[in-house]
């Protein structure tokens, strides 16, 4: 109530108020607005029920590569024929290990009590055999170290009686690999993914998908919308937004009509650039303020990639598909069972 010197006026201020609201009300319920009391149906309800069903047959994979980091000194001039020509032991060399990690989501093929095989995009493991740091690139190029990778793993923490899985089948051109491993038949097991592979071949412009996977370690479900399916390239083009962990992840469709959920194609990349900057070194940053002290120091040439939020790749379905199809031979040599290749066709 609105008061006023007056009782009257006030009371009619009142009533003009609620007259106000009440058809401001009706004009927001004719715009699209419903009262706080009804619940709104927007179609999302079957989604939170796949994102539900999808939780268990998604898993983070993590990836380790242990490298073997050899040091040299200016005076060394080693170089490359002379690193290809000797072991070269008898060199003033330091010897000291680094790891490298990634990590993203993979999506549960095969899972059972004694076997698991899970497809995650092979990019997130593919770390080279060999990293050569040099002083300087122009000529004669003396080596500063040499890294040789000596060990590589797969894990993820989800996986009951599982410690480590090996890299059974990947094709770099696809980006898609299959990781698995043997388990105890007690162990506990999540349900392999429960929707099938649809073709794209009917997809249009504007439809509505969703991705589910892994960003920065977090299982999270986001969407957005289809552009240019008619294209020939291996590749969906979406507008859902994308960071570094959801390589792997789920894509997939709802259909309101008959309610079911569709498997439409695996997240693969967003699109990026990167410049290269100077700074300081690394390490001075945390214990420096150089917005009051400049720094004198020895400039750093550093690389920053800026991600292209919006614009995110996915790998279709029909190439995944002719990928397993391909790797259930490999699967058959190395103990696992044959997986399932059947890609559904649109009505």
């Amino acid at each position: 109530m609105i008061h006023q010197p007056g009782g009257k006026t006030g009371i009619r201020l009142s009533g003009f108020v609620l007259v106000l609201v009440s058809l401001t009300w009706t004009a927001c319920s004719k715009l699209g607005f419903l009262p706080p009391s009804r619940s709104i149906d927007t179609g999302n309800q079957r989604v939170s029920e796949v994102a539900q069903q999808l939780a268990r047959s998604l898993i983070r994979i993590n990836y380790v590569a242990t490298y073997s980091i050899t040091g040299f000194s200016l005076s060394d001039r080693m170089t490359t024929q002379r690193l290809r020509d000797s072991l070269s032991t008898d060199l003033n060399a330091s010897l000291r290990f680094e790891n490298v990690t990634a990590s993203g989501t993979g999506i549960l093929l095969e899972a059972t009590p004694t076997e698991v095989i899970v497809l995650t995009c092979a990019h997130i493991g593919n770390r080279p055999d060999t990293v050569l740091t040099y002083y300087s690139p122009s000529p004669p190029g003396y080596l500063q170290a040499v890294g040789l990778k000596v060990h590589e793993k797969y894990y993820s923490s989800e996986l009951s009686g599982i410690r480590e899985m090996e890299l059974l089948v990947e094709d770099r051109l696809s980006d898609l690999a299959l990781l698995g491993a043997h388990r105890a038949g007690n162990a506990e097991y999540r349900p392999a993914v429960p929707f099938p592979l649809l073709s794209t071949a009917n997809l249009k412009w504007g439809e509505p998908i969703f991705i589910m996977g892994y960003p920065l370690g977090h299982l999270m479900l986001t969407g957005g919308r289809i552009s240019a399916p008619e294209s020939d390239t291996p590749y969906l083009l979406l507008d859902a937004l994308f960071n570094p962990g959801f390589s792997g992840g789920l894509v997939f469709s709802c259909d309101n009509a008959d309610r079911k959920a569709y498997w439409i194609g695996v997240a693969k990349s967003v699109a990026a650039s990167s410049q290269w900057l100077l700074s300081p070194p690394a390490d001075s940053l945390p214990s420096s303020d150089f917005s009051t002290f400049p720094y004198t120091g020895t400039p750093w040439v550093t690389r920053q990639q800026q991600i292209h939020y919006g614009v995110t790749f996915a790998i279709r379905s029909e190439t995944v598909a002719a990928f397993l199809s391909a790797a259930n031979p490999a699967l058959r040599e190395k103990g696992y069972g044959t997986l399932n290749t059947a890609i559904q066709q649109p009505d």
